[in-house]
């Protein structure tokens, strides 16, 4: 497919899709499936709320940050640390450290 770098986004609708080989932010996303899709789905922004952080974390148990800031319109990574204190306090997600970064994960109950 031609991947040499993450992220990668393979988009598929119908009978067409586009790879996307980079960091996109929501309206270049909900650009490309405009054109995609030919304008048939439009694009809906989600509610800032823990409860549908979760429902995202629940579909995806590992995950980034910045997936989380470009989903739900954050201005900053600060800005999801701060918000998702909740959910870590609570036991519902860990914060998992690497090299120049973190990674959200979903708890096991």
């Amino acid at each position: 497919m031609g991947i040499y770098s993450l992220p990668a986004y393979l988009l598929e609708y119908r009978d067409k899709a586009v790879l996307v080989r980079y960091l996109v932010g929501y309206n270049d996303f909900a650009n490309v499936i405009a054109q995609l899709t030919d304008g048939s789905i439009k694009p809906k922004k989600t509610e800032k709320t823990l409860e549908n952080i979760m429902t995202m974390i629940d579909k995806h148990p590992l995950i980034s940050p910045i997936e989380i800031r470009e989903a739900f319109d954050f201005d900053n990574i600060d800005e999801v640390k701060d918000f998702i204190k909740p959910l870590v306090e609570g036991g519902k997600i860990s914060l998992i450290y690497v090299y120049h970064g973190w990674f959200i994960k979903k708890l096991e109950k």
